[in-house]
């Protein structure tokens, strides 16, 4: 994905046999519409958001829920934004985004997070805030871009 002041770019790969690839490029100068593009892509491919194959077949392993490599890869590079200081609300909407994720994403890390401790999270005034409330959409980041703040502990 690429990433650009005044569009963004992304894509969704298909493939219908071995060998055989087609690709889709999704083009928009808009965040909100950035987001229902990767809505639409995590729909169709809930692992990890990237495409579709027509050779997915059930294994005796289907049912268990298995941590993808993209949803670590993910929670890792979070950690590390939010490690280098206060984020905002908005700052990190933008950054899910950026990842090619979802703010449900980023929202289930942070409950984690929270829930054991390693998360602090602040509201305007610098009191902790409402306990799972993290804002990460659209309309906060565009109306309350300031709502709260947050960081790793250290």
């Amino acid at each position: 994905m690429e990433v650009r002041n005044d569009f963004y770019i992304d894509t969704f790969i298909i493939q219908r046999d071995v060998n055989q690839y087609f690709c889709l490029f999704f083009f928009t100068s808009h965040i909100y519409g950035f987001e229902k593009m990767l809505e639409a892509k995590w729909d169709i491919d809930e692992k990890e958001g990237r495409g579709w194959t027509m050779m997915d077949e059930d294994d005796l392993f289907s049912c268990v829920e298995i941590k993808h490599s993209a949803t670590i890869k993910f929670e890792n590079e979070l950690r590390c934004f939010l490690s280098e200081g206060w984020r905002t609300n908005k700052d990190i909407y933008e950054f899910v985004l950026h990842s090619s994720h979802l703010p449900k994403h980023a929202n289930q890390i942070l409950k984690s997070w929270q829930n054991k401790g390693t998360l602090i999270v602040q509201d305007k005034n610098g009191n902790p805030a409402k306990k799972g409330a993290f804002y990460l959409n659209y309309t906060d980041r565009c109306n309350n871009p300031q709502k709260i703040t947050v960081r790793i502990k250290k």
